[in-house]
């Protein structure tokens, strides 16, 4: 007990030391950039759990394939009881980055104490995933880094030989991922794959004592992925639930990935009117029979008939994609080969050709693996940023990986000026190289009219609609624009109900019910209930016009009450009327 004891004490000290250097890192950048929300999913998601959307804390977040689970909801909630005015939701994922990349720090290497270069290239790109995150933090990237990190622990723990000790904190990160965003964690074990793989082969001498290791990594998640399945089919099958679900999960299918650009082309070779396909596109569900479970149903199986015809990709769109998501960090992505030629160096100054022979293979083949698992998610899936960032820092990393897994550390402590030199040069040209990706991520966040605009927008919208409930996509309001570590009643003298993807949810009804709204379809409450005004541009106000009309059979019309102009996004406040 002593031995495990002594053995733990050293980590603990340089883990509390890296956690507070990352600490001043993400401080330092809350204050010289303008923090905002990452996207308004977030802020979704940091009301249900406060009680802000439906008046009560809502634990069960995950009603939709990509939300956070039950088991995140449900810790979540305990917070927001100890105190209701702080920013619990994003404070919680900082505080996870921060644990993730400390332990990550501590893992590349068995001797704590020495900086390696490894240790050197995992801090630069920590900071610079703290410089992408800080200023616009997301559930999605918070579990990317979280399920991360558990890997490091794990391929550290079966390379080092380290007791089971050492595999819990790697669980329990694992856990924490996958239950932040389930899919963000599939994606990093299914990226990370060949590592995994690698280390399990060279210590294959040990399979009985490894089996045991991933006995010990999985049963926790195992048991909260268990917990989730039965809150997750006990929620679904209440009335309500049941018919969000088929929306939702046909919603999710289309919206954003290959299906939606398909029926892009024509509508109505799969059921939808030009204006229904618009307004399905922008989020803004009004009418529940263009846009009901079965109907979005109905739409995406008449997609997978016609797709089945045909597999042609289009290699112009996917070229044009690719550089609309990766070019900001193709630094990012090209300073992987900076890494392999550095290490190929490394090996081969230690005369050690084999190593450098199963450094190139193993790299190689992790870079073909995972170039081509980006390709589909490139054809077939939706690459926002807070994807697209973290799959660029994973190149790198599975390269520091690799390296750190094959190398044979040195524990001497001796000073040697050459190696200190080496380190520093390698230092320099490593950020240099990662200069385009830094200052892109940092320009953009150092604007403070993105903040500031919320407040001139809580005023605008006052001014019109004081007492008025105001419709329209959730994106619009930018309440997402104000930081998002600080934030307290952001809202307030407003009434906002939000149009998104959890339209027709139950929660999003009961809100509705909060606020004296009864009809689900929103756009014949817009008509008849005149304490309701609608926010969108003049293109998406015709849209709902044309719908309410051809589906109320009588004209209607739209009068503009108010405008607003900001970073080339329009603003306006309608009144939907009957036309006289």
């Amino acid at each position: 007990m002593r031995t495990i004891s002594r053995t733990i004490r050293p980590i603990v000290i340089y883990f509390f030391v890296y956690f507070v250097f990352y600490s001043f890192i993400a401080v330092s950048i809350n204050h010289f950039t303008y923090p905002t929300q990452g996207v308004n999913d977030d802020e979704f998601f940091a009301q249900l759990v406060s009680g802000e959307f439906t008046g009560r804390s809502e634990s069960f977040t995950h009603i939709s394939p990509a939300s956070p689970q039950w088991s995140f909801g449900f810790v979540l909630t305990k917070f927001y009881l100890f105190s209701s005015t702080i920013s619990w939701y994003y404070l919680i994922l900082l505080l996870t980055v921060l644990i993730s990349i400390t332990y990550m720090t501590i893992m590349i290497s068995k001797n704590f104490k020495l900086i390696t270069p490894e240790r050197i290239f995992i801090i630069i790109l920590s900071i610079l995933f703290l410089l992408w995150f800080v200023p616009a933090p997301t559930y999605t990237s918070t579990a990317f880094i979280s399920s991360l990190a558990g890997i490091f622990g794990f391929v550290a723990g079966i390379k080092n030989k380290l007791s089971n000790n050492y595999y819990l904190l790697s669980s329990f990160l694992l856990t924490w991922g996958m239950s932040i965003r389930t899919e963000s964690f599939y994606a990093t074990c299914l990226f990370f794959v060949p590592i995994i793989l690698l280390v399990l082969l060279l210590s294959r001498k040990d399979k009985k004592v490894n089996f045991k290791k991933v006995l010990i990594i999985l049963a926790l998640p195992l048991m909260v992925y268990s917990s989730n399945l039965i809150m997750d089919n006990e929620i679904f099958s209440q009335s309500g639930w049941k018919e969000y679900k088929i929306f939702n999960e046909s919603r999710y299918a289309i919206q954003d990935n290959e299906a939606e650009r398909v029926i892009a082309e024509n509508p109505m070779d799969f059921g939808w009117t030009n204006s229904e396909y618009r307004l399905f596109d922008s989020y803004n569900f009004i009418s529940i029979e263009s846009f009901s479970g079965d109907k979005l149903k109905s739409i995406y199986e008449t997609y997978e008939t016609k797709s089945n015809l045909t597999t042609e990709v289009n290699f112009k769109d996917l070229s044009k994609r690719w550089r609309t998501y990766f070019l900001p960090f193709y630094s990012v992505i090209y300073s992987t080969f900076f890494i392999i030629l550095f290490f190929v160096i490394f090996f081969l100054m230690q005369k050690d050709k084999n190593m450098t022979l199963k450094f190139i293979v193993a790299s190689l083949t992790s870079l073909l693996f995972n170039s081509v698992l980006v390709i589909a998610i490139t054809i077939f899936l939706r690459l926002p940023e807070r994807i697209v960032f973290p799959i660029s820092f994973f190149f790198p990393v599975t390269i520091i990986l690799i390296a750190s897994i094959l190398r044979i550390e040195n524990h001497t402590n001796a000073i040697d000026t050459k190696r200190y030199i080496l380190k520093f040069s390698t230092l320099v040209i490593y950020i240099s190289l990662l200069w385009p990706s830094i200052n892109h991520l940092y320009s953009l966040k150092i604007n403070p009219a993105y903040t500031s605009f919320w407040g001139e927008q809580k005023q605008f919208f006052r001014e019109t609609a004081q007492d008025k409930i105001i419709v329209g996509n959730a994106s619009q309001f930018k309440s997402i624009w104000s930081n998002p570590y600080s934030r307290k009643d952001q809202q307030s003298n407003l009434t906002i109900y939000p149009l998104g993807w959890y339209t027709f949810s139950p929660y999003w009804i009961q809100r509705g019910r909060l606020l004296g709204i009864k009809d689900i379809a929103i756009g014949k409450e817009l008509l008849d209930n005149s304490n309701l005004l609608w926010v969108s541009d003049d293109i998406i106000v015709k849209d709902v016009i044309d719908l309410i009309s051809k589906q109320n059979s009588i004209d209607v019309e739209f009068k503009k009450l108010n405008s607003k102009a900001f970073d080339y996004g329009e603003y306006n406040i309608y009144s939907i009327v009957k036309k006289r």
